[in-house]
């Protein structure tokens, strides 16, 4: 893991985040303003637009997190996507997925069950392998589900 930290802190490698909300997002921000490199990607193009302005895209979160994100921005520290195979390159190294679980007040898959199997495409080295981490809440099951997608056993 020391490794890992050390290319992302260097710029070598980024972390890509699924999904720009709320939990995506800050999670993008707080990556970017700890010297992390990092790549959105969103399904909504207004959303991305707003990101690649420097502007934050989640209402009143700039309160909460405490800076401003366009000179991130602006160095390149944050850039956002609607292309999602742009995520898919060997230098995203980390996978945040925080895409949304549920629709309405049921629990929803569909996103989930999108990104896994757009991120089982990946081909990388067996000794390259990217890291997935998923920033959802899960009904049970759903994370069994996401594995069995990723080693392409489904």
């Amino acid at each position: 893991m020391g490794k890992l930290r050390a290319e992302l802190l260097r710029g070598d490698r980024k972390v890509g985040v699924w999904g720009t909300g709320f939990i995506g997002y800050s999670t993008l921000a707080n990556f970017a303003v700890n010297g992390v490199k990092c790549l959105g990607t969103d399904t909504n193009p207004l959303i991305v637009q707003t990101i690649s302005d420097g502007r934050v895209p989640v209402p009143s979160m700039e309160y909460w997190l405490g800076f401003n994100p366009k000179p991130l921005v602006d160095a390149h520290m944050i850039e956002a996507t609607t292309d999602w195979r742009k995520v898919l390159k060997d230098e995203i190294a980390v996978h945040m997925v925080a895409v949304p679980t549920e629709k309405g007040d049921k629990p929803w898959d569909g996103a989930l069950a999108d990104v896994t199997e757009k991120m089982a495409k990946i081909d990388r080295k067996p000794n390259n392998p990217p890291l997935m981490i998923i920033e959802s809440t899960l009904t049970p099951g759903k994370a069994e589900l996401a594995m069995l997608m990723r080693s392409n056993r489904l």
